[in-house]
Parts: C-alpha cells; sequence; structure tokens
C-alpha cells in the first residue's frame, strides 16, 4: 500500500470501530462509569479481536453490562 491508501484503510478501520462503539454506548451496553483508560482498553482490546477475526479466530468485545 502507498501511504495515501494506507491513511485511507486507517480511516475507514477507525471509523467502523467508532460507528459501533458509539452504538453500544448510546445503547446502554457500556458501563456508565467506564472513564477513558477503560475505553481505550476496549478499543485496544477491539483492535486486537479484529485482527484475530482476520485470521479466522473471531471473539467477541462487547462490555459486559447486565441490564
Amino acid at each position: 500500500m502507498n501511504k495515501h491508501e494506507q491513511k485511507r484503510y486507517i480511516k475507514e478501520y477507525a471509523a467502523t470501530f467508532v460507528k459501533e462503539m458509539t452504538a453500544l454506548i448510546t445503547a446502554g451496553k457500556v458501563p456508565e462509569e467506564w472513564g477513558g483508560h477503560e475505553l481505550r482498553l476496549w478499543f485496544a482490546i477491539k483492535a486486537a479481536d479484529n485482527a484475530k477475526a482476520s485470521n479466522g479466530r473471531a471473539t467477541s468485545t462487547t462490555p459486559f453490562k447486565k441490564g
């Protein structure tokens, strides 16, 4: 990939996470007490799981919040 393609890929990849994660927040699936640390960790885990899924090892990174 050239630099332009790399930048476009990262923007699209991040936008997918933002859309999915903000929908979960809006739906009340993310604990309200989570701050920046927890949200960054969730994003990192989601990215790692997504990389595993591209290798055929899918996992879920939905926060655990009952109700």
